[in-house]
């Protein structure tokens, strides 16, 4: 019998679909997944997703928030955002996204440029306590412990060695521990990387752990998501991209790099640091 899982989804959405565009998201909700969505094909993601992997480690009467910043792009109609608390179904295959389940969506907010203070972006906050329901079989829920965790790491690591060393591939780096930005630029250098997303690990004033997540890798973007006044900025955790198997084989022996999991048509990629961070307690 399979079950099936229900995830903790928040999200942002700009309703005018061309008044900002999605720059970062934090969240202290537990080994969060984020998603960006460009729905109308502009180039600007429109809509901040942070989905939790692990609802089983939400505190009941604990108050989770989810924090987005949008750069202001267009100011002619008074654009809006509008924040959603759903529920949410695991990817139906590697590498898609979680997806709502139809008729959870609850509105909880809307932000309109006119009532910005700051009208060069905008950064909503929100809290949220949700109910989740049952885990589902998937090869990372299974990972339960530091033995578990082991030997995940050590078969995706085999994995990378079989794969030809000029093909492209779709890879999530996790790091041993939170890294600079400075050493981030110099990895990504070092071992050609095209980075599509990464995640940052930060503390905030209540000593809750704090997941940052952007697309965006310029450094006017970086600097703002290290000097964030809602939580201490510790490092990059995990680096999301493409690169040739031949870097990836070497990236793997580098002392500062956990794991790299590659992403096939039948194997998914996760990113371990929440694992690694939690078990390794």
């Amino acid at each position: 019998m399979r079950y099936i899982s229900y995830y903790p989804t928040y999200d942002f959405r700009d309703e005018s679909k061309n008044g900002f565009d999605g720059s970062f998201i934090s969240t202290n909700l537990p080994d969060p997944k984020y998603d960006y969505e460009d729905d109308n094909g502009d180039g600007k993601d429109d809509e901040l997703e942070a989905v939790s992997r692990d609802q089983w480690s939400i505190s009941a009467n604990t108050n989770y928030y989810v924090t987005s910043s949008f750069g202001v792009v267009n100011t002619t109609n008074d654009p809006k955002v509008s924040s959603y608390a759903s529920i949410s179904v695991a990817p139906i295959y590697p590498g898609g996204d979680y997806n709502t389940v139809a008729g959870t969506a609850e509105l909880l907010g809307v932000f309109k440029y006119s009532q910005l203070s700051t009208p060069s972006s905008v950064s909503n906050r929100e809290a949220l306590v949700l109910n989740t329901e049952i885990l589902a079989d998937r090869e990372y829920d299974k990972i339960k412990t530091k033995g578990d965790l082991e030997n995940y790491k050590n078969n995706v690591n085999k994995r990378v060695e079989r794969f030809k060393s000029n093909d492209d591939y779709q890879f999530v780096i996790t790091l041993k521990n939170p890294m600079s930005i400075d050493s981030f630029y110099d990895l990504v250098s070092d071992y050609n990387l095209e980075v599509s997303e990464l995640y940052a690990r930060g503390i905030d004033s209540e000593k809750n752990i704090v997941t940052i997540g952007t697309k965006t890798i310029q450094p006017e973007v970086l600097e703002s998501i290290q000097k964030e006044a809602s939580y201490s900025f510790k490092g990059i955790i995990e680096i999301e991209g493409t690169a040739k198997g031949k870097d990836l084989k070497k990236i793997m022996k580098n002392d500062k790099v956990f794991a790299v999991e590659v992403q096939t048509e039948d194997q998914p990629a996760f990113g371990l640091y929440w694992k690694k961070e939690t078990l390794n307690k």
